[in-house]
């Protein structure tokens, strides 16, 4: 997840992270937040991406953060329209302003997910040969 984040190898995270946010914050953060919750039968990947998406909707972060949770939530089978609802709900708790920031980036990530997952002309041409 932190390499998605931070758009680096898996074997480089620790060390990166530890240069943004300091080595202890970085090893508290590492040890919390990848333990048992991200592997617990009782939760889905789906469902932990909603409860991810929330707190980070519920608490303003616009960053790469939340779009990176949308495109691990897309992973998870949660589509757009799933995840606009989502801020509808949130809405009424976290603010309009908060969920309709939320809604952009969501509408944003997915074109981007759109295009990057359109065939182009020339793989249309390399399909055809």
């Amino acid at each position: 997840m932190y390499a998605n984040i931070l758009g680096a190898p898996e074997e480089d995270t620790p060390r990166l992270f530890g240069e943004l946010v300091g080595a202890t914050f970085a090893e508290e953060v590492f040890e919390a937040g990848g333990g048992a919750a991200w592997q617990h039968p009782a939760l889905t990947p789906r469902d932990r991406s909603i409860a991810i998406i929330t707190a980070l909707v519920c608490q303003g972060v616009t960053d790469k953060r939340l779009r990176a949770h949308i495109r691990l939530g897309r992973q998870a089978e949660l589509d757009e329209e799933a995840l606009i609802v989502l801020t509808l709900l949130l809405a009424s708790y976290a603010g309009y302003p908060r969920a309709s920031i939320a809604a952009e980036i969501i509408r944003d990530e997915f074109a981007i997910i759109d295009r990057d997952d359109t065939p182009t002309s020339a793989d249309a041409n390399f399909r055809d040969r």
